[in-house]
């Protein structure tokens, strides 16, 4: 069957928070917001029809949130972060198996010991047939895995662009300088004087209507 991926942001009316969840966000981040709580035991839920559906986050340096996901009243299932020794974006929080196409309720929970220790919510993915319609607060975006990178990534690549072409120009003077026997096409073939030139066949025509 064919099937589409389709982001809904944490800030979609569809998920419900409970009461200490704050909203933050980052340029880096999906639409530039996230959800996020420290406090164990807050949670948010997630309704929607599809047949897949994964949670997206933000890590920060250090020690990862603690949260679990809990699929139609199954058991909860431990979220897939691991330590990470700088922030990264767009990072897989929860992937769920795949599923039949009806109604199904996620529900995650922050299991924080450490209460300075965010979880961080940036979107969710839920995977559905072509022709099938959602019910979202806001237009959902289809994608084929992930948003677009974060800028700073973008940069980073046009910059090593840059140095790689500043390296050749740099190698091609050197070499240039090494070779003497390169030598500029304007000095081995001069030009001639054009203002010469015509004053000589000037000079020419005169002398010959004198004779």
């Amino acid at each position: 069957m064919n099937a589409r991926s389709l982001i809904i942001d944490n800030a979609d009316a569809q998920i419900q928070y409970s009461p200490s969840w704050e909203a933050n966000g980052s340029p880096n981040e999906y639409k530039h917001t996230t959800s996020n709580t420290a406090i164990k035991g807050e949670s948010f839920t997630f309704k929607f029809v599809g047949t897949s559906v994964a949670v997206y986050g933000t890590l920060v340096a250090g020690t990862p949130p603690n949260s679990t996901y809990t699929l139609d009243g199954g058991d909860p299932f431990p979220s897939l972060t691991q330590r990470s020794t700088s922030i990264q974006y767009q990072q897989v929080f929860y992937s769920s198996p795949a599923l039949p196409l009806m109604e199904h309720t996620l529900v995650g929970t922050c299991e924080n010991e450490n209460e300075g220790v965010q979880v961080i919510l940036d979107y969710f993915v839920i995977e559905t047939p072509l022709d099938f319609t959602t019910n979202t607060s806001s237009t959902p975006s289809i994608c084929d895995s992930k948003p677009a990178p974060p800028t700073t990534i973008i940069v980073s690549s046009v910059l090593r662009g840059f140095t790689l072409l500043a390296t050749i120009f740099a190698s091609y003077l050197w070499y240039r300088g090494r070779n003497p026997k390169l030598m500029d096409i304007h000095n081995m073939h001069p030009k001639q004087n054009p203002t010469s030139f015509n004053g000589t066949v000037v000079s020419y025509q005169y002398e010959k209507l004198l004779k």
